[in-house]
């Protein structure tokens, strides 16, 4: 009984919790720099724009996404299913290395609120970076927000996508099952008690 207890009350827990289901990168290899086309790849989904256009002479290695403050419009990545990703690492660099790129700011963004935001200016090449931002999101916007000598390109976003698990008829009924067995252990003990 109390091992049908413990087994339905670990089956809640794991129903409670998210699970990721693997990694997703975005290399922005093989594409056009047009502005409004709309990619997938490994399983994200975003949309080139003006000031945010994939260039075959940037990137780590080409193709990668050059940023400049044409416009303010800003890029957004998401899931192509509409689901939910951690943000972890991307490689950034400055168009002319030694001088300073331009500022972009990174917001994490679930169902329309902020989950977190931080800026990034280098004068180096490509550098990885890991963001160390353990939040759950849905979109993750870019924009430029300084103007200096030199273009910010960044390549190789990584993601870990997070499923929320669908609980199983089997999994519903064995915790039940485990619900009834914990009250009828609760009374005998009661009615012993008493």
């Amino acid at each position: 009984m109390r091992r049908l207890v413990l087994l339905s009350v670990t089956s809640l827990i794991s129903l409670a919790t998210a699970s990721p289901v693997g990694a997703a990168l975005i290399t922005f290899q093989n594409l056009s720099g047009d502005p409004n086309q709309t990619v997938v790849e490994d399983g994200m989904s975003y949309t080139t724009r003006d000031n945010f256009v994939v260039r075959t002479f940037v990137g780590n290695p080409p193709s990668g996404l050059l940023g400049s403050p044409i416009t303010s419009e800003t890029f957004n990545i998401a899931g192509a299913d509409n689901g939910a990703f951690t943000f972890d690492r991307y490689d950034f660099g400055s168009f002319a290395p030694g001088q300073q790129s331009d500022t972009w700011q990174f917001r994490g963004l679930l169902n329309g609120v902020q989950q977190f935001t931080f800026l990034d200016t280098t004068t180096s090449a490509f550098m990885t970076r890991t963001t160390g931002q353990p939040s759950i999101i849905d979109t993750l916007e870019l924009a430029v927000v300084a103007v200096s000598v030199a273009a910010g390109m960044a390549d190789n976003f990584a993601f870990t996508p997070v499923q929320t698990p669908v609980p199983e008829p089997a999994t519903l009924t064995l915790l039940g099952v485990g619900a009834v067995g914990l009250l009828g252990y609760h009374l005998k003990h009661r009615r012993k008690a008493g």
